[in-house]
């Protein structure tokens, strides 16, 4: 389990309280939040081998990664249980005092998706003492998307927007990407000459969907984009030939 905490000057004097989340293993691969009050079973720490050597000024970070791999829970307490001291050339007051520490850190994230067999690269984040990590995205896992919503709008950064319709756009945007990938990957499977003929058609089907989504009218040759497509992805997906060729398609 984990508290809060503030830092205390040489005067004495309690500041920058920081009331942490509760526990969640993403934040923890982002920054090294739960520190410095901790309580561990030690029985655990014996079992995931404690300190390890080359992880200085990370070590808690490394410990703690290793030993909530295996914890069976663990507990924000939320009350401001410790009080970090401040002294000159300390992280405490100046996180950038100490950069081995931030180095060391990114290598005890990289360790942990290693273990875990997440695929991904861990970088050194905008803010010292953070970590960004890069993950490989895994194109044969779908996901579906909730938006529990009734239309309803607010403010962003200062401007009133559809939550609606801003998910459903950023969808699209997500979903050029996905197509662009796919497309790549049939044209290395099965030539770009069998290809070629249907790219064209994929904003017609992403606009088509948007248009039916909002309850737009769509036209016949939408209509007619959407069937080309539907076809030559079956033609190519289930081994069926089709004798359009890029210089006769118009």
């Amino acid at each position: 389990m984990y508290s809060d905490e503030d830092k205390i000057n040489s005067e004495g004097k309690r500041y920058d309280e920081f009331r942490k989340p509760d526990w969640s293993p993403e934040r923890l691969r982002g920054q090294m939040y739960t520190g410095h009050l901790s309580v561990l079973r030690a029985s655990l720490v014996r079992e995931v081998g404690g300190f390890r050597a080359g992880y200085d000024g990370a070590q808690d970070h490394d410990l703690l990664l290793r030993v909530t791999e295996h914890a069976r829970r663990v507990e924000h307490v939320q009350e401001v249980l410790y009080h970090r001291r401040v002294v000159a050339d300390s992280a405490a007051g100046d996180i950038e005092a100490t950069p081995y520490a931030w180095i060391a850190g990114r290598r005890a994230v990289q360790d942990q998706l290693d273990r875990l067999g997440i695929a991904g690269a861990v970088s050194c984040g905008r803010v010292p003492g953070t970590y960004r990590i890069q993950r490989v995205a895994d194109l044969d896992t779908s996901v579906s998307v909730i938006i529990p919503t009734r239309g309803g709008s607010g403010l962003v950064w200062g401007q009133r927007r559809c939550f609606v319709v801003e998910a459903v756009a950023y969808l699209g945007w997500v979903a050029t990407i996905f197509g662009y990938t796919m497309w790549t990957n049939l044209i290395k499977r099965h030539g770009a000459n069998r290809i070629a003929p249907f790219s064209l058609g994929v904003p017609v089907v992403g606009l088509s969907s948007g248009m039916l989504f909002l309850g737009e009218s769509i036209t016949g040759w939408q209509w007619a984009g959407i069937a080309l497509i539907v076809a030559a992805l079956a033609c190519v997906l289930f081994g069926g030939r089709l004798t359009l060729t890029p210089s006769r398609a118009r």
